[in-house]
């Protein structure tokens, strides 16, 4: 599994004339993302790369993007770590119950509710659904074991510290041949810290 992060010092390398069909045509309908650093930076970054066709996933959060390419499915998400209150995803019904338990047996608050939020995303995204479905997928206890689990399937995934306030999640189906991690910019000779991962269950 390849992993590319870019962050926001490669904005300026964005070149608008080598964006592939779908990206030029959403900017011809949204022609102010030319002026967001996270489209900037996200499209330069799948631009240093060809996919060969296989699955590929794109996320960005303050001014970082991350682009995931590998397996069978493939999905990515990253997010700044801020403080926050988290009380209102309980009510929402968007947390499981074995999220829930899974959260109180975490010593960093912060960044365990960020996992979770991670990896529901990443699912999403791998699965093609919708932000609304993101109740649907996560963590789940199946016979004693945590495991990624969304459109009836288990996956395989993790979650991955960048810096001290990034973090990652990528979650595939197929074989785990190891996470191969590619920086640009100020994100050259990067370093992630694996957090939590699950195998398939």
């Amino acid at each position: 599994m390849d992993v590319y992060v870019a962050g926001r010092d490669c904005a300026k390398r964005y070149d608008e004339t080598r964006l592939g069909g779908a990206d030029a045509a959403r900017l011809a309908k949204y022609p102010q993302l030319a002026q967001r650093d996270d489209w900037r930076v996200s499209r330069f970054l799948k631009q240093q790369q060809t996919d060969n066709g296989k699955p590929c996933s794109l996320s960005h959060s303050g001014g970082v993007a991350l682009w995931v390419c590998g397996g069978e499915a493939v999905g990515a998400d990253i997010e700044y770590l801020r403080p926050r209150d988290f009380s209102a995803w309980y009510g929402s019904g968007v947390i499981h119950a074995h999220e829930q338990a899974w959260l109180v047996q975490q010593k960093d608050v912060l960044t365990a509710h960020y996992a979770v939020w991670t990896l529901k995303e990443a699912l999403i995204k791998a699965l093609a659904w919708d932000f609304a479905d993101l109740a649907a997928v996560g963590l789940r206890r199946v016979c004693g074991q945590w495991g990624l689990h969304g459109g009836g399937q288990a996956w395989q995934g993790g979650v991955w510290r960048l810096s001290a306030d990034y973090v990652a999640a990528c979650v595939w189906r197929g074989a785990d041949n190891g996470m191969r991690w590619h920086g640009y910019g100020e994100w050259q000779g990067l370093t992630a810290q694996r957090l939590w991962y699950w195998d398939k269950v």
